[in-house]
C-alpha cells in the first residue's frame, strides 16, 4: 500500500508540474475516479498547489507549525496518512537511483500540500467573505458587483465571494434564477449548481436546479452558454444558443429546443397560450402558482385553449380557462379539481 501511494504521489506531482505523459495521466485520473477519498485528495492537492503559486514572494511558511495545525483541522484520508512529513534525511550512497527518485517525488508532493496549507493558514483572515441572497417565498432581484442582474425565483438561493474577485466571476445557485450577465471577455461568468457548471461571457438565460429530481436546466434567451457537469474529468460541453435548452439528468446531458413559450413566465409575469392543450395549460399553472390541479376525466386534457394573462391571479385564471373549455372547478383543501362536460359539448 505504501509503494502504491508513493506511485500516485509521484503522478500527482508530475501532473501539477505539467510533466506527465498521456498514459500516466490516464492512470492517475482512473485512480482519482476509483474512490471518493482519492478524488478528495487530488482536488485538495490541486487547489493547494494553485494557492501556493499565487503566494507573495516574501511569504515564508512555517512548515512544522503548519503541519501540526493541518493534522488538527483536516480529516485524514488513507493517502494523507501515508504521506511523509518532509524532513532532512541523509541518503546512503548504496541505495538505488529509483528509490531516491521516489522519495524525492513523495517529499516534493508532500511539500506542495504543506506550502499550500501554510499559505492558507497565513491568509485566511484576508479571505473574502461569502455573500448570499435567499428569496424565500417571493421573487427577488439583485445586482452583483460586476453589474450582472439576477432575478431569483421563489425558494432560491445565490451565493458568491464578496466582490466577485479573481480570473472568473463565480456564483453558486440553488433553485431557479434568471441571469442578465454583464459582458467581460477577460473574466467569464461561471454558475455552479449541485450538479452542473454554466459558463458565459455576457448573455441572458435561466438556470433551474431541481434538487428533488436531481436535474438542472439552462434555457438561453440571448448570447451563447457553455453547459457541462461539475466533474473536471468530463470533457463534454453543450454550446447553447437562443431558443435551446440544456438538460442534465443523472449525469446525462441533452440539448433540446425550447417548446414552452412560458418558460420565462415566473420572471415576466405573463402567460401566453396559443391553441394549447388543457394538459399544457394545467402544467404551466401548477408550476407558476405552485398548486395541484386535477381533472375528473383524462379526456379533458385534449381540450384546447387560447389566451393571454398579464400578472395572472390563480382564481381569475381558473374562471377564464374553465369557462372557455365548458368546465367547472372547485377547491378541495388546496387542491383544485376540474370537472364537467368539457370541450366535447362546445
Amino acid at each position: 500500500m505504501e509503494a502504491q501511494n508513493e506511485r500516485y504521489w509521484e503522478l500527482t506531482a508530475r501532473y501539477l508540474k505539467n510533466e506527465i505523459s498521456d498514459e500516466e495521466k490516464a492512470t492517475l485520473l482512473d485512480w482519482v475516479e476509483r474512490a471518493p477519498e482519492h478524488k478528495a485528495f487530488f482536488l485538495r492537492t490541486t487547489h493547494l498547489w494553485q494557492l501556493a503559486g499565487k503566494a507573495e514572494d516574501n511569504f515564508r511558511p512555517d512548515v512544522d507549525n503548519a503541519w501540526q495545525r493541518f493534522q488538527r483541522t483536516v480529516k485524514p484520508t488513507e493517502t494523507l496518512e501515508n504521506a511523509p512529513k518532509p524532513e532532512a534525511k541523509a541518503v546512503p550512497l548504496g541505495r538505488s537511483a529509483g528509490r531516491v527518485q521516489r522519495l524525492w517525488w513523495s517529499a516534493a508532493a508532500a511539500l506542495v500540500v504543506l506550502l499550500g496549507v501554510g499559505y492558507w493558514l497565513g491568509i485566511r483572515e484576508k479571505t473574502p467573505k461569502t455573500l448570499a441572497f435567499a428569496s424565500g417565498g417571493r421573487r427577488t432581484e439583485h445586482r452583483l458587483p460586476d453589474g450582472t442582474r439576477v432575478t431569483l425565483n421563489r425558494n432560491s438561493r445565490l451565493s458568491y465571494a464578496e466582490g466577485l474577485r479573481g480570473d472568473q466571476r463565480v456564483v453558486t445557485l440553488q433553485g431557479e434564477a434568471f441571469f442578465d450577465v454583464r459582458r467581460n471577455p477577460d473574466r467569464p461568468f461561471v454558475i455552479y449548481t449541485p450538479q452542473a457548471r454554466v459558463e458565459v461571457l455576457g448573455t441572458s438565460f435561466t438556470v433551474r436546479d431541481d434538487t428533488l429530481r436531481q436535474t438542472t436546466e439552462v434555457q438561453v434567451v440571448t448570447g451563447l452558454v457553455a453547459f457541462s457537469t461539475r466533474n473536471p474529468a468530463d470533457t463534454v460541453r453543450l454550446r447553447l444558443r437562443p431558443g435551446y435548452k440544456g438538460v442534465l439528468n443523472a449525469q446525462q446531458l441533452a440539448k433540446l429546443p425550447i417548446e414552452d413559450p412560458n418558460f420565462m413566465a415566473w420572471q415576466s409575469d405573463k402567460l401566453v397560450f396559443k391553441n394549447a392543450s388543457l394538459r399544457s395549460v394545467i402544467f404551466t399553472m401548477e408550476s407558476y402558482f405552485n398548486v395541484d390541479i386535477e381533472v375528473t376525466d383524462a379526456q379533458l386534457y385534449d381540450c384546447r385553449y387560447t389566451g393571454d394573462f398579464e400578472k395572472p391571479a390563480l382564481e381569475h385564471m381558473l374562471q377564464v380557462v374553465t369557462l372557455a373549455t365548458n368546465l367547472n372547478y372547485k377547491n378541495q383543501s388546496g387542491r383544485y379539481l376540474l370537472y364537467g362536460g368539457g370541450c366535447s359539448k362546445n
